[in-house]
């Protein structure tokens, strides 16, 4: 995610007769332009920030008030932040900090190349710069947005050895300076691991842990005194914008099987996870859901049914006349069908009939869009199965929104009312006919050509 560029969506809805994938590429392109990097600013982000006099920079003075993964990467590392400056139209940030260590001694390298790696990911992988204020340093990151990794570090105005920047992937687990020197640092006790969960995963008696280096999550088995790794967790959703927020070791079934589950998440915008399990002394990854079509949605790991197994789970809200969320689950490892259940968001959690013929039509129109969800809803607002089934998408651009079809009442007494809808592909209308049953609006015919 880009810092303090923030994006946002509306909601997103499954179309088709396959929720579960026609979801990602169909439905989640309503706000999907939104969730790329456009340098469009989110309000919620700029919150706490004052204009720098006679400069296009951007302070921040109180960092409690602002809202971004590097926050929990400074108090993770112990790092006390003072302000921060946005410049380069609010894409550079300069963090005034105090670190606990100083940055120019050897002995401190791997500690702030962790931290320094793990900003970046934070950080989207835009460059930025700290300044620590206690010690006098200034210390600037370059990153490659492309490869995601540090391309330059530079302290003081002296560039740092190619070891600076992130390890590279060939050297992450055997290479100098990568993660297996950093776990026999850790087995000499020199340095402490980073431990983000533990349980046994083999069954063997003996916990594994998950450690976190470098912004990676590894599973590492302890032999005596030593440490060893078997393992990184490759992230099936690295090219998105995120953070990994949390790391468990689990049941998901009635088993005694452990699995990994890491919760991703980007800002308020998405959450997802990711589900591992260890084979022959491996981590493999055995499923992941993640709204990655537009970066914004939720995903869950919970049981749905009650029958003892996680079931992976999407979540679409509609932000529609009756507020529909259509939830549609089924096994995290797929052991029984796909299926979903409706529900509502409106003032009454229920199916509210519209009082006014208008509203029975947007409604209807509304529906349209996810019959295969709401079909028991279009035959309480329409009476007769030409109403019911009418081809709609074929005649008004419904897309997802709909905002850009009109509504014309032509005409409306205490028998029937016509409704007129204009928005067709070629300028073309729909006409609603409307009759009163048991009080309420009810759709009878529609029409391409206007009654006689």
């Amino acid at each position: 995610m880009l810092l303090f560029l923030m994006t946002g969506c509306q909601g997103e809805a499954p179309t088709g007769p396959s929720p579960a994938k026609s979801a990602e590429a169909g439905a989640e392109s309503v706000q999907g332009n939104a969730a790329q990097e456009t340098g469009r600013e989110h309000d919620e982000a700029q919150k706490g920030t004052t204009p720098v006099e006679g400069s296009p920079d951007v302070l921040i003075s109180d960092p409690g008030t602002w809202d971004h993964p590097v926050k929990s990467v400074f108090a993770n590392h112990r790092v006390s932040m003072e302000k921060v400056i946005l410049q380069q139209n609010r894409t550079y940030p300069v963090f005034y900090v105090e670190l606990p260590f100083d940055a120019k001694e050897a002995a401190n390298r791997a500690e702030m190349l962790k931290l320094l790696g793990e900003l970046a990911r934070a950080n989207s992988y835009w460059d930025f710069r700290i300044m620590d204020t206690r010690r006098q340093l200034q210390i600037d990151v370059a990153c490659d947005r492309t490869r995601k990794t540090i391309a330059s570090t530079v302290v003081n105005g002296k560039m740092l050895a190619q070891d600076a920047g992130e390890i590279p992937a060939e050297d992450r687990e055997t290479g100098n300076g990568g993660f297996a020197a950093y776990l026999a640092k850790a087995s000499n006790k020199t340095e402490k691991l980073d431990v983000k969960a533990r349980g046994d995963l083999d069954g063997d008696g003996t916990e594994e842990l998950i450690a976190a280096y470098m912004g990676r999550n590894y599973v590492v088995k302890q032999q005596g005194n030593a440490y060893l790794n078997s393992g990184e967790l490759a992230d099936p959703i690295e090219a998105i914008d995120h953070a990994n927020v949390s790391v468990s070791i689990q049941p998901l079934t009635k088993g005694h099987e452990r699995y990994i589950v890491v919760n991703a998440e980007n800002g308020d915008e998405a959450r997802g996870f990711s589900v591992y399990r260890l084979v022959k002394g491996r981590p493999e990854l055995v499923m992941y859901n993640y709204p990655d079509a537009t970066n914004s949605g939720e995903r869950l790991l919970k049981d749905v049914d009650g029958d003892g197994i996680s079931d992976s789970v999407s979540v679409y809200r509609y932000h529609d006349f009756q507020q529909h969320v259509v939830t549609v689950y089924e096994p995290f490892n797929r052991s029984k069908p796909e299926t979903w259940k409706l529900s509502y968001e409106n003032e009454k959690g229920v199916f509210m009939h519209p009082e006014a013929a208008v509203d029975v039509v947007r409604n209807w129109i509304d529906d349209m869009k996810n019959q295969d969800y709401l079909e028991s809803e279009i035959r309480q607002l329409a009476s007769t199965s030409q109403a019911q089934t009418f081809p709609a998408a074929k005649h008004l651009n419904l897309g997802q929104g709909g905002d850009e079809l009109a509504y014309v009442t032509e005409s409306e007494t205490g028998s029937g009312a016509l409704i007129r809808v204009e928005g067709g592909p070629e300028g073309g209308s729909l006409y609603f006919t409307l009759q009163p049953s048991e009080h309420r609006w009810k759709i009878t015919a529609v029409s391409s050509q206007a009654p006689l």
